[in-house]
């Protein structure tokens, strides 16, 4: 038996519509399994949708596939095969869709940024906040520049979160004393990067409310 035969069969059991290069890696050389991955391509019997990505198809017209399943099965099935979480279940049909057009599909997943191409449609999978805890992060739009202190702990109190000294932070404190700077705990800062860490806030927050914080501290020393 012949590898483009070992790779039909194989193919063909698997369940879904997604096939993945890594599924037949093992089957021959490198040079071998991307010869007949060409081959089963030209003859109709895959359709390449992206690096090491294919799809099952019943034929291969030019530059058209005709794929085994419908465009949005083999969308979620290239999610799955991805690892990626769909944010909502799709219902797309090619005949509705012109080539160069790009689909964004969001995924419950955060930074993920992927793409496929499906008869000249370019289908980009997007991530997406990552947890109720970062969309809640979202909400903060203003901040004071006056007893920020107080709004920082009041925060902190609200999301209950409170700083726990972290390892990274003993490191960081070591590297800071060996430059010959002097290390100042803040206890307020510490709030800071506890709800950073916790998803509270986001880490372009932190640096807003961080300046308030030190502007309103030293003009109050500088009054002083």
């Amino acid at each position: 038996m012949n590898l483009e035969t070992r790779m039909r069969q194989s193919i063909s059991r698997r369940s879904g519509s997604i096939v993945l290069r890594s599924d037949v890696v093992g089957l021959g050389s490198p040079t071998q399994v991307s010869h007949v991955l060409d081959s089963l391509i030209n003859k109709g019997f895959i359709y390449r949708l992206g690096r090491g990505i294919y799809a099952k198809a019943s034929f291969i017209d030019s530059s058209t596939a005709k794929l085994s399943n419908t465009l949005s099965t083999v969308i979620t099935d290239t999610a799955e095969k991805l690892g990626f979480s769909l944010k909502t279940s799709l219902s797309l049909e090619s005949n509705d869709l012109k080539a160069g057009k790009t689909i964004k599909i969001e995924t419950k997943n955060s930074r993920v940024s992927r793409s496929i191409n499906i008869n000249g449609i370019r289908i980009l999978f997007c991530g997406g906040p990552s947890s109720t805890k970062s969309r809640k992060a979202n909400k903060l739009v203003q901040f004071p520049t006056k007893n920020v202190a107080k709004y920082i702990e009041n925060l902190a109190n609200a999301n209950k979160v409170k700083y726990k000294h972290h390892s990274m932070d003993l490191w960081a404190n070591t590297v800071t004393r060996l430059a010959g700077d002097e290390v100042r705990q803040d206890t307020v800062e510490d709030l800071l990067i506890a709800m950073k860490r916790a998803g509270k806030i986001t880490s372009k927050e932190v640096a807003i409310l961080t300046v308030n914080y030190l502007r309103e501290r030293n003009q109050s020393v500088r009054s002083v």
